[in-house]
């Protein structure tokens, strides 16, 4: 066996990317990489993409260490493998050496003990290491939405905000915990291997390094439209993610107007379109690895001829020949590993690292002053001061409104649709920040306090109840999470809801199902009354809470409310004037302007807006009285 040294071989370790264009047959023959600009964007955003992974696994540094320990121990013990059986030839089986032949079966047992142990515990390590980092990503991700304005919401889809927790992090789960330590490891290999080439044969590493081009180079050409192509799947897999989980919660609606063969349209348009953008990512990261293996066999063929005549010139022995065959197999299998394993994993990575970074990335458009102070209780007053806003900064939804609301009154705001009285209760509790103007509870402009301290002083019903599938203790609960099981009763009596929760099978432990789809509309509502009252708030804000119910019930649940004017700050938008007849005063909205104000009599005297919707509405109601008593004929 001949041995050389003092070959320089790192230097082919810098190779030059080509900047030219590549065509590959995708259907059609496409274009792969319209311009070198194009390549050098997609490998800096692919190499990005492992700095990222890399910065999640240092904390971790120990794991890490450990586990390039145990990459090196396996790797070592396989290339013994891999050379063994030239040693076999050379030293023992040649000569018909029985000492050495035992000597070498038994080190081959030992290392096998040895990389079994290693592939154990790096296993074991990677695994445990690989869930805590995802789950931190996780809880990063999570964190930021809750942190997010109600604007970030607006913008997008929660279907697609729900992907990127399940398909993006499954992409880097992948990266994580399985292409990158394989890189790694397939990397310990070449640490390892490419030395030792020059050791058995240094003309042959020599050709083996030169060679190694013709495997990179086919994967660079591939990688720019495998990226754009694997971030069009992301976009598409989201977009139909948001599209089922709005089916999911419209299907009364399908059922009843036999929607369902138009749905199944749409889904097929859906899935179609999602179908043919995975197909064209999967077949581009595929031809990465296909060009990475088709130089490898190149590489060794050319190996094998000029090995050969190594051999028959008797300048190489059979067992370094067939000893240098079988590992240069095993570097091309790591080099293969290196571009099959990460590289389509890092373009996966690269593209769901950028839908992850759009909500990590992203900033609240609300937060507490450097200087805000806690807000104390509401005693006075709230004052609306010339409020002006719009959605996104779009067409003004509220313009120069003025208003004062005296604590402890019982306030109605009317208006159609739209007019912005959802709008104004939202600004009230900083949902969203005014363009201009102020709001101020006892003089204290609410920008100049911390949201935490606003909020608790208020408690919202929404038109829609919001109902999590939990018990009904719970769900009371979410109004005050320290909350007593006396005080959750003592709420729930007020909303007048006591008796019937005790009346179940499991009372206040009873499940109610998705979005409280068990309940009624008016159990819903009183449900959602009992979770307000439970934190005790200064201020009651109710958002069209008997919009959805039957006269019967809206009645019932408005006397309920009445009597929780006579304790609190009541605030109710609707536009049902019936439930306004009693309220201390009436604010009149229209356009997202404040036409008129004053109690249900005042206003009916001044003839204007109001007095038209209410006889409009009574002309309705009495034109429903009528229906009703034909059908009973």
């Amino acid at each position: 066996m001949r041995v050389q040294s003092g070959i320089r071989f790192g230097s082919a370790a810098a190779l030059a990317l080509p900047a030219r264009t590549a065509w590959v047959p995708g259907g059609i023959t496409e274009r792969i990489a319209e311009s070198a600009g194009e390549t050098s964007r997609a490998m800096k955003d692919a190499l990005t993409a492992g700095q990222r992974a890399a910065t999640y696994w240092t904390p971790h540094a120990n794991s890490a260490a450990l586990i390039g320990s145990g990459f090196l121990l396996m790797k070592a013990t396989t290339i013994f493998a891999y050379v063994a059986p030239g040693l076999l030839v050379d030293m023992a089986l040649g000569k018909v050496d029985h000492s050495r032949f035992g000597g070498l079966l038994q080190g081959a047992v030992a290392l096998f003990g040895v990389n079994v142990g290693a592939n154990v515990m790096t296993t074991r390590l990677i695994a445990r290491t690989n869930e805590r980092i995802t789950n931190s990503i996780r809880y990063e991700m999570f964190e930021r939405l809750q942190k997010l304005s109600l604007d970030y919401y607006d913008r997008r889809q929660s279907g697609d905000i729900v992907a990127r927790f399940t398909s993006d992090l499954t992409e880097l789960e992948q990266l994580l915990g399985s292409a990158l330590p394989d890189a790694t490891h397939a990397a310990a290999g070449l640490l390892i291997g490419i030395p030792l080439a020059f050791i058995l044969q240094w003309e042959l590493a020599l050709i083996t390094l030169l060679a190694f081009p013709l495997v990179v180079l086919g994967s660079a050409q591939m990688t720019p439209r495998a990226i754009n192509a694997t971030l069009e799947r992301k976009e598409a897999q989201g977009k139909t993610a948001a599209w089922l989980q709005e089916q999911m919660s419209v299907q009364p609606i399908v059922k009843a107007f036999g929607l369902e063969t138009e749905s199944l349209g749409r889904f097929k348009k859906q899935i179609t379109d999602l179908g043919a953008k995975s197909e064209r990512a999967q077949l581009l990261s595929m031809f990465i690895a296909m060009m990475s293996r088709q130089g490898g066999l190149l590489s060794q063929t050319i190996v094998l001829g000029v090995g050969g005549m190594f051999f028959l010139t008797g300048t190489m022995t059979l067992g370094a020949l067939v000893s240098y065959l079988a590992l240069l197999t095993r570097l091309n299998n790591d080099l293969y590993d290196i571009l099959k394993k990460p590289l389509p994993a890092l373009i996966s990575a690269s593209a769901a690292f950028k839908r992850i970074d759009d909500i990590l990335a992203s900033q609240p458009d609300i937060v507490d002053a450097p200087s805000a102070t806690e807000l104390p209780r509401l005693e006075r007053e709230i004052r609306f001061s010339n409020v002006r806003f719009g959605y996104n900064g779009g067409a003004p939804k509220i313009e120069k409104i003025s208003l004062t609301i005296p604590a402890g009154a019982w306030i109605v705001l009317v208006g159609a649709s739209g007019s912005g009285k959802t709008t104004l209760l939202k600004l009230l509790l900083r949902l969203y920040e005014v363009r201009g103007g102020e709001i101020s509870l006892d003089g204290h402009d609410i920008r100049a306090v911390t949201q935490s301290s606003l909020r608790a002083q208020m408690g919202i019903v929404f038109q829609d109840s919001l109902l999590l599938n939990t018990t009904i203790r719970q769900n009371i609960r979410l109004g005050k999470l320290n909350a007593t099981d006396a005080e959750i009763e003592n709420a729930a009596r007020a909303a007048e809801i006591h008796r019937y929760i005790i009346s179940l099978p499991k009372g206040y432990d009873t499940t109610i199902g998705e979005l409280g789809g068990q309940l009624s509309g008016g159990e819903r509502q009183r449900m959602a009354i009992a979770r307000a009252l439970v934190r005790d708030p200064a201020v009651l804000l109710l958002d069209e809470p008997t919009s959805a119910l039957d006269a019967k019930t809206e009645a019932a649940l408005m006397k309920t409310i009445a009597k929780l004017a006579r304790r609190r700050t009541v605030i109710l938008a609707t536009h049902r004037l019936a439930t306004a007849q009693t309220a201390d005063q009436i604010y009149v909205l229209d356009g997202g302007k404040l036409m008129e104000q004053g109690t249900h009599s005042e206003l009916l005297a001044q003839s204007g807006l109001y007095e038209k919707l209410w006889k409009t509405q009574q002309n309705g109601h009495a034109e429903e009285k009528i229906s009703r008593k034909r059908k009973k004929k």
